[in-house]
């Protein structure tokens, strides 16, 4: 049974954050640091600084989505600032 992850990347460069999803978050961060991510790749070095862990890759996708839309990305740059990730 895998694990999959919901991150929220931030750009060491640029006042830019990404949220994806990814069964390997070593590796996916690696990947957006050697910027083969289209559409992170004007904004590399990044730093993991939220995830979520789920059992399935279904569940993940439901997250990452409502991570991205208004409700989800409000809660979310809420939760970063009260944490001081943001």
């Amino acid at each position: 049974c895998k694990i999959y992850y919901v991150y929220v990347l931030k750009s060491l460069k640029h006042d830019f954050h990404y949220i994806g999803h990814t069964f390997d978050l070593k590796t996916r961060l690696e990947t957006h640091n050697r910027k083969k991510v289209r559409s992170t790749k004007g904004h590399a070095p990044f730093e993991i600084i939220y995830s979520e862990t789920f059992s399935s890759r279904p569940e993940a996708c439901k997250r990452e989505m409502h991570l991205k839309q208004a409700d989800g990305n409000i809660w979310l740059r809420n939760h970063l600032k009260e944490n001081k990730l943001w």
